[in-house]
């Protein structure tokens, strides 16, 4: 029983993963962006270095697939697991 809690405590983490990610994301556009006022608005020559590495952050479509490839496997464990002991719970008595 232990190891089916482990495997859906698992799928939380891939939850938190993903969370964090977005975040990341979304403070990586953010600097873009003032990267992007700096050298074009503000005509700061020395940025333009920075906005040509652009965002450094996973885009959202690898943040998502990431999730869903690492959510899967994790449900897949854990049902398995539990369908495990189901059988064995269910098991006639030798």
């Amino acid at each position: 029983m232990a190891e089916a809690q482990d495997l859906i405590d698992q799928r939380t983490q891939v939850t938190s993963a993903f969370i964090a990610d977005w975040k990341k994301l979304f403070q990586a556009t953010n600097t873009y962006a003032n990267q992007l006022d700096q050298a074009f608005l503000q005509g700061n020559k020395s940025a333009y270095a920075d906005v040509d590495r652009g965002v450094q952050a996973k885009s959202p479509v690898e943040v998502l697939a990431d999730c869903n490839k690492k959510f899967a496997q994790r449900a897949n464990a854990s049902e398995d697991k539990l369908r495990e002991l189901d059988e064995t719970a269910g098991a006639p008595a030798e």
